[in-house]
Parts: structure tokens; sequence; C-alpha cells
């Protein structure tokens, strides 16, 4: 009898070695080989498994069983990098061995949690029609940096029909999940802009130009702003919290400069924000006889579920969790994903699995230095991916 390829004990053993070593966007080589490794365990062959964006891995499994209907690809992504920032978990026996790195958003856990429904898959392999391909994406760098792109340049949608990925979400108790149609998270788009004054002394301020004077009357005038979208019933959110002018109590400064953040659910809003920002702050600056720079772009777009796939991926998580766990409130989110670039090219879905602890009052947040991925979701989420490659590509479990 052929052993099981599934073993989530296994699952969590891979889980915490990745927790213990993060690494951030783009330097993931570790991480990659550490997969690479998993996947040849499974008995995945070389010629399967292609490197990509530097640091990801396309792998393509392909059926054993005969064919049936028409070729088939969907692929199922997770996320692989870590964070720039220390962890807080002193008594985590698999506590972060790099100094500031972090696995604090859970991409650990969801690499292990692709590679049990990879697993799975592969104890059904002869019953999965050899037309029908399931193809796992690997991602580097999805904190802020967009691997996604890099990945799709270089093939990982090419052929597929469908794609799906998934977030844990550890304020939700786990057994529950969060799915919407239609936009799902937010645009994410850094913001910033530069006073331009003249500094000097500050017994003489009349010779100065005080920009820091403009830049608070900008920072108001962009409250203002964000708040008539609101009254329109736009889907936005935004804040300036970074402030900096000057670095001596004597000397009025050259520059002041302010930044942060735009996120909008409605589709559009950027490009207005960004035109009317914009000349206001440039209004404000030239009354004051100050001159201003303002930055803002479009880090990652709005992730939008697809309606047909949404449908798909709500029914399979019915079926692994219950009909009255998989809800539609809560969502969407402003947090950005750039798994949004891949249904900007193909339809697909994305999902909140709840990964939050039960018995406990409140797990921490993602991106809180005591985060710590919950492995009681390995199999769920496992049997999520098996479950969505039984409906879309005809697996038939014998």
């Amino acid at each position: 009898m052929e052993t099981r390829r599934y073993n989530v004990e296994s699952l969590i053993a891979f889980r915490r070695r990745m927790h213990s070593n993060p690494e951030i966007a783009f330097e993931e080589f570790e991480t990659q080989q550490l997969i690479e490794r998993y996947l040849a365990s499974l008995g995945i062959d070389e010629g399967s498994i292609r490197r990509a964006a530097k640091t990801g891995l396309i792998v393509d499994i392909r059926g054993r069983g005969p064919p049936s209907g028409e070729d088939k690809i969907i692929a199922i992504r997770a996320d692989i990098d870590g964070l720039p920032m220390p962890e807080d978990n002193p008594n985590l026996s698999y506590v972060s061995k790099t100094k500031k790195t972090a696995h604090a958003c859970g991409h650990d856990g969801h690499t292990a949690c692709l590679l049990g429904g990879i697993a799975m898959i592969l104890d059904h392999i002869d019953s999965l029609p050899c037309n029908k391909v399931v193809r796992a994406l690997f991602q580097p760098a999805e904190e802020n940096v967009g691997g996604a792109v890099p990945l799709i340049e270089e093939g990982a949608l090419d052929g597929v029909s469908e794609v799906y990925g998934f977030h844990n979400w550890p304020t939700l108790k786990l057994g529950k999940a969060m799915i919407t149609s239609g936009p799902m998270m937010g645009s994410y788009c850094p913001v910033s802009y530069v006073v331009h004054g003249r500094g000097g002394h500050s017994s003489v301020p009349e010779k100065a130009c005080d920009p820091l004077i403009p830049a608070m009357e900008i920072h108001k005038a962009h409250r203002e702003l964000i708040s008539s979208y609101k009254s329109q019933g736009l889907n936005v959110t935004s804040w300036l919290p970074n402030f900096h002018s000057g670095t001596v109590a004597n000397v009025i400064p050259d520059t002041t400069h302010v930044e942060g953040s735009f996120r909008s659910l409605s589709l559009g809003v950027l490009e207005t924000f960004s035109a009317e920002f914009t000349a206001r702050a440039t209004e404000i600056a030239a009354e004051h006889k100050c001159h201003v720079d303002v930055s803002i772009r479009e880090n990652y777009p709005i992730l939008i579920n697809t309606p047909a796939e949404t449908e798909i991926l709500r029914k399979i998580a019915q079926k692994v969790l219950g009909d009255d766990n998989v809800v539609s409130e809560g969502v969407p989110v402003y947090a950005g994903e750039d798994f949004a670039y891949y249904t900007q090219k193909v339809p697909g879905a994305f999902i909140f699995l709840a990964s939050g602890r039960i018995g406990t009052s409140e797990d921490p947040m993602l991106h809180r230095s005591n985060y710590n991925f919950n492995d009681d979701l390995i199999p769920i989420a496992s049997q999520l991916w098996f479950e969505l490659v039984v409906d879309r590509l005809g697996l038939v479990i014998q």
C-alpha cells in the first residue's frame, strides 16, 4: 500500500521551520529551497518545478487519470515573504532567528497550507484527468513590493482559466470564513509631500519662509478632501501620520516632510484624489511663498473578486466549514494585497480564513510583533484547496 503524502505533523514542522527563518522580499532564497525540498519529498519531479521572479516557484501538477473534457489549468497562490520587523514571541521554540525579520503576517502558514493541498491532491493523482493541471504559485515579495507582477510576467498565469488565494484572519475565530464578490481588498497608495521654504534663525522668523505653516494647512486640506469623498458615498480612507519638520529648537527648517497612504474600495477615485490634492497643495504652498512636491502612486490596485469564481470558492468553503460559517459581513477591507494583479488578468477569487485560536480572548492581529500563525488552520485550508480541485478539475475520490 502506497504511503499517504498528506501528513499534518510534517506540515506543521515545515511551517515552524519556515517561521524561524523568515526572509524579506526577493531575498527568500532559503525559503525557496525549503519549499523545493518539501515538494521533492512529496514525489514531485524537478521538471514540474520552475523558479521564477527571482525567489518564487511555479509548480505544475498534472493528473495521471484518463483525459476528460477540455484541457484546463487552475492556479492557487501562496505568498512566502516575511516582514522587516522584529518578532516578540520569546516563549516560542521556533521564534525568528533572523534579526529584525519576522513572519508576522502568516505567509509561513499560507505556504504550508498550499503544500498540504498539494499533498492531498497527490494522494489522488491517478484520479485527476491527465489533461487537468493544478498550478501552485509560491510568490515572493507580497509585502509592499508586488512580487505578483514579475511572477505573472514570467508565465504564472499562462494558460490559466481561474486563480485562487487566501489570507488568514486572526481576529475571527477558527472555523469561519469571509468572502464577497467585487472589491474584496482596497488599493494601497503611498502619499507624501515635501514643502520647500527658506530656513533661518528662529529669532528672526520674518526673514525665513517657514515650510511648517503651509504643511499643516495642506494636512488640514487633505482631511477635508477625504471627508468630502466620504460624504459622496465613496469608500476611501487616508491618513498622513508621518510628519517631520526640523531638528533643532532654534532653527526654522528649509523643508517639511509628510507621508502616509490613500486607500480606496471605489474604482477611479485615486485619479481624482491625486489631481485635486496636488492642486490644493500647490495652491496653499504658493500662498506662503513656498513650493511643494507631491508624490502619489498606486502600489496595489483594488482586489476584485470575479462573481462566478467568488461563488465557486464560497460553496467550497461552505462544504468544508458549513453554510453558516461562511459570511460576507466584515469584507471588503481597506488593507491591500497584490493578489489583485492576478484577478486583473484572469477570473479568480480571494478569501479570508479565520485563524483565531479557540479558547483565547483575542489573537494578535496581522503585522503585530507577537503574531504567530495558528497551525490548526493547516488541515482546514489544505482541505479547501483539495476540494477546489475536486470541483474545478474533476478529481474523482476513489
